[in-house]
């Protein structure tokens, strides 16, 4: 499954993404590539999901090709009908924001908690095949867990990595050695991470956005039975400071090592980075849902963490941390209240 990060829109296809503007976003399984008993064929027809009654012959045409008319037929493989063991349901499921029609399975997708549900409409292996190995490496290819940690003093998040924290927000885990497809995640002078996947964002203070962030309590303060006034207040107070909270420097040093994709066998989730408009504070997330409904701008995905929690035969990792975070971040909209949350070890939103 690939997703577009501008538009929100996700696709499934066979193999590499059908177009640039996608990225990797799960792997979904395994599916026979030719008709074997007790299979069915897998149509996409447009933005429609459907399985074929009788085989159907795809012709291969450009979706934007002005030639082309009506939707796109895409085979998008043949799905088994009958459970065997070790395999997952794949089911329709539909996003609450938009509509779109997505698949899914119930084991380890992070787009699962997030979505209704339509049909099933079978089984696919998974992929790494279950039992998925513990990735726990020890000595040379020791895992360090990475957490997000709110500063509250000023008004930001920082990021640490090494010994658990009972406080912090688990993101994953770091290598501290490279293997082949890993990039360096690094800590630059101002606390911020980055890698060379997405170089660090060069963050200008805006007063337009400066005043809707410090205005915002008049609009929704009362939803949540707070004082608008103080509210106010406390923002009007923060906005003089703010930017001298966040120059407290940190040495540049380098994290660890993550994964600059997802692969087959290492259970690894996506790092979305985003930077909040008005205050210039970085968010680290596993979840898209969860920045922007703290009024959080998306840059794009840093790269893709370790995550042992996520593999079923891993039950002796515990990066502790906790699951759902502070109940408030203050500077987040409406108080962070209303987010969607980051998701904790072996999850991801």
């Amino acid at each position: 499954r690939f997703v577009d990060l501008e538009t929100r829109e996700y696709t499934v296809a066979l193999g590499d993404a059908p177009a640039a503007r996608f990225i990797h976003d799960f792997s979904l399984g395994v599916v026979q590539r030719w008709e074997v008993p007790g299979t069915r064929q897998l149509i996409a027809e447009g933005d429609a999901l459907r399985l074929a009654d009788v085989p159907v012959e795809v012709e291969i045409r450009d979706e934007d090709d002005p030639a082309s008319e009506g939707p796109v037929l895409r085979e998008l493989g043949w799905i088994e009908q009958a459970w065997f063991v070790l395999m997952d349901p794949l089911e329709i499921r539909r996003i609450p924001d938009t509509g779109q029609l997505v698949l899914c399975v119930d084991r380890n997708d992070p787009l699962h908690a997030q979505t209704e549900f339509v049909s099933r409409i079978g089984f696919v292996e998974s992929l790494p095949l279950h039992p998925n190995p513990a990735l726990r490496r020890q000595g040379a290819w020791g895992l360090a867990p990475l957490h997000r940690m709110l500063d509250l003093d000023g008004w930001r998040h920082r990021y640490t990595t090494g010994e658990p924290q009972s406080d912090g927000v688990y993101l994953g885990a770091v290598t501290d050695r490279p293997r082949r497809g890993d990039v360096p995640l690094q800590m630059g002078p101002d606390g911020r991470l980055s890698t060379p996947l997405l170089p660090p964002r060069q963050w200008t203070r805006s007063v337009l956005e400066l005043a809707r962030w410090t205005s915002a309590p008049l609009k929704w303060a009362r939803d949540l039975d707070e004082s608008p006034v103080g509210l106010l207040t406390e923002r009007l107070r923060r906005a003089r400071t703010l930017r001298e909270d966040r120059a407290e420097h940190l040495a540049p040093r380098l994290c660890g090592w993550i994964a600059a994709s997802s692969e087959p066998g290492h259970p690894t989730v996506a790092l979305y980075t985003a930077t909040h408009p008005a205050t210039g504070d970085q968010l680290v997330t596993r979840s898209v849902w969860e920045a922007r409904d703290l009024g959080y701008v998306v840059d794009g995905v840093l790269g893709h963490a370790y995550d042992p929690a996520r593999s079923t035969a891993s039950r002796t990792h515990d990066p502790s941390g906790s699951a759902e975070g502070p109940a408030e971040i203050p500077w987040g909209s409406r108080l962070g209240r209303k987010r969607r949350r980051c998701g904790g070890p072996g999850e991801a939103d």
